[in-house]
C-alpha cells in the first residue's frame, strides 16, 4: 500500500496534509482558486502579476458568476476526491 498524503482528523471531518505531496497537491489546490476567482473582476491584479493577462484564451473568457461558482465547486471536488483517495483511513465525523 501506498503511504498516505493526508491523515484523517482526530476531531471533526476530513483529512490534513501529512507529507510533502499532500501539501503540493494543496498548494496547487489555492493556486488554482485564486486563478478562477480573479476572473470575476475582470480588472484582477491577480492575472497581472502571474502574467496571465497577456495569454490571449485567457483574456477572451469573461465567465459570469454562475460559471466560476460551478467551476470553483468541480475544483473542491477533486480536491476532497484526491484528499480521500490518498487518506490513512476513512473519515468520520468525531467530536
Amino acid at each position: 500500500m501506498s503511504r498516505a498524503w493526508f491523515a484523517r482528523k482526530e476531531v471533526g471531518y476530513g483529512a490534513t496534509p501529512v507529507t510533502w505531496e499532500g501539501w503540493l497537491v494543496t498548494l496547487i489546490f489555492m493556486a488554482v482558486v485564486v486563478i478562477t476567482t480573479a476572473y470575476l473582476n475582470p480588472d484582477a491584479r491577480v492575472l497581472h502579476l502571474l502574467g496571465l493577462d497577456r495569454v490571449p484564451l485567457l483574456r477572451a473568457l469573461r465567465p459570469n458568476a454562475v460559471e466560476v461558482t460551478a467551476a470553483l465547486l468541480v475544483e473542491t471536488a477533486a480536491l476532497l476526491l484526491v484528499a480521500r483517495w490518498k487518506s490513512n483511513g476513512p473519515w468520520s465525523g468525531r467530536a
